[in-house]
This record gives structure tokens, sequence and C-alpha cells, in this order.
């Protein structure tokens, strides 16, 4: 189930960020933000095999693993240091979704696709939204799917938009 993970995490990740996108001379880089330390599978689990399937689907892509320690204005930070260091996608797990929009609105401008991962981030468009619902009653576990006001609709790479 992990290496099942994983696989989807990683091929989501570089459909996103490699669609259509040549890559430079320099290394690609992709930006995995954790919200906090308090949760600690993030770090112990979700981050480690993130890293490795990327290692074994995208070896000249390199992962770089940060966590905002519970902190919105911290993750805003890593987010536009992200975008300063040529962040091909950004892997958000937002540390507070309702304070996310600046996060989102940063993204946007500079062209940097966001896939969020597990917590939602109001106020902005991601273009894809990875959460795993494994004790719920959800049985598409694994796949991504972005959510509406009128409940969560599967999707496959498609953009989405959350409003308040």
């Amino acid at each position: 189930m992990e290496r099942l993970i994983r696989g989807l995490m990683a091929t989501t990740v570089i459909a996103v960020a490699m669609g259509g996108v040549a890559v430079a001379q320099d290394k690609a880089k992709v930006f995995f933000l954790l919200p906090n330390q308090t949760t600690i599978r993030f770090e112990s689990r979700d981050a480690p095999f993130f890293v490795q399937a990327m290692k074994e689907k995208a070896p000249d892509v390199e992962v770089v693993v940060q966590n905002a320690q519970g902190d919105p204005n911290k993750q805003q930070a890593q987010v536009e240091d992200a975008i300063a260091q040529g962040a091909k996608v950004i892997l958000l797990t937002s540390a507070d979704a309702n304070l996310a929009a600046g996060e989102l609105a940063a993204a946007a401008k500079a062209n940097v696709p966001v896939v969020l991962y597990d917590h939602d981030a109001v106020g902005g468009k991601a273009e894809a939204h990875i959460v795993f619902e494994l004790a719920g009653g959800w049985s598409g576990a694994g796949q991504t799917r972005c959510g509406t006001d009128q409940g969560h609709v599967e999707i496959a790479g498609q953009g989405c938009t959350r409003q308040g």
C-alpha cells in the first residue's frame, strides 16, 4: 500500500510539474511544504516516502522538504522562497487552510503549479488535491480529488479552485 501511495504522489507531482515544461540545465526542484511537527507522519513517513518515490520516478528532480512548524507566516515565506529558487511545482500541506490564499496567489502569479497534499487550502487555485481517507467512507483512497461546497469530486490533474 505504501508503494502505491508513493507512486501515486510522485506520478501526480511529476505530471503537474513537468507537463510541457522543458527542464533547464539545472536540476528541477519540487518543494514539499509540511504544516507542522505535531502530526508526526508528515516528517516520519510521508516526506521520506515521497522523496524516495521521486528518486525512483524522476531521478533528475531535486526534492526540497521544509516544515512550517505550525506557522502560516513561515509557510508563506517558504512558498516565496521556493518560487525564488525556481520551483517547478509546490506540494503543499497547508499550515492553516483559511490563511493559504496568499501562498496560492504567490504561486499563481509566478506560474508555479500547486498540488495540495492532504490538507485543504482556501482562496486560490490548485492543480490537484491528493487526499487519503484510509479510515473514512470514501472508497477512492489515494486518488486525487477536489473539494467543493457540494462534496468531493474525483479528478485527475484538473485545476480546482476553492473559495471560502
